[in-house]
């Protein structure tokens, strides 16, 4: 009889334990799967700075404008903001360059490609640091390249690992000395 009990409140605490532990998996579950979803609404951003201005943009707006020439949101306030031709920026985001992804990998690791990405880092680095970020705007390159062996710039910040800032200034001071440095070769 005492034997009885005790297999009796064993498999009673078990099943409580068992219920107890599935009501914990559930509500775990449906907290991952609402951070889940709260993440996926979350849009990666682009913040551009120039000077004390910034403004940002979700990759996701300038995919759209990219794909369909239509600047809703951010995108048409910075277009507005920064007196910019819409079919320029347009063209420039869908520009589309034919690389091949060994090639171009093996120039990002050596020491001329890890000079230019550090100092395109200066210019491009996550969101709220100074950070150079190099592995990030390497791997936006190589993930753009490795189905087609193409990218455009629009497919690189689609491919940028979190929120970026871009240093207008130093963009602009980068592409006048590499334009003067390819002009003068």
């Amino acid at each position: 009889m005492f034997r009885r009990l005790v297999v009796s409140s064993g498999l009673s605490f078990l099943a409580f334990i068992s219920s107890l532990t599935t009501g914990c998996i559930k509500k775990l579950d449906s907290k991952v799967e609402s951070a889940e979803s709260n993440f996926s609404v979350q849009e990666k951003r682009i913040y551009f700075i120039y000077g004390p201005l910034i403004r940002s943009v979700s990759v996701q707006d300038l995919e759209d404008f990219t794909a369909h020439g239509i600047a809703k949101g951010d995108i048409g306030n910075l277009i507005n903001f920064g007196r910019l031709d819409s079919n320029v920026l347009r063209s420039q985001l869908s520009k589309e360059f034919q690389l091949d992804l060994v090639e171009t990998s093996n120039i990002l690791n050596n020491s001329l490609g890890v000079a230019i990405l550090t100092k395109l880092g200066d210019a491009v680095h996550p969101h709220l640091t100074k950070t150079s970020s190099v592995q990030a705007v390497r791997s936006a390159i190589v993930m753009s390249l490795q189905d087609d062996n193409k990218l455009t710039p629009i497919e690189v910040l689609k491919n940028l690992p979190v929120d970026m800032d871009v240093e207008v200034d130093t963009v602009l001071k980068m592409k006048d000395e590499l334009g003067a440095l390819f002009t003068k070769g």
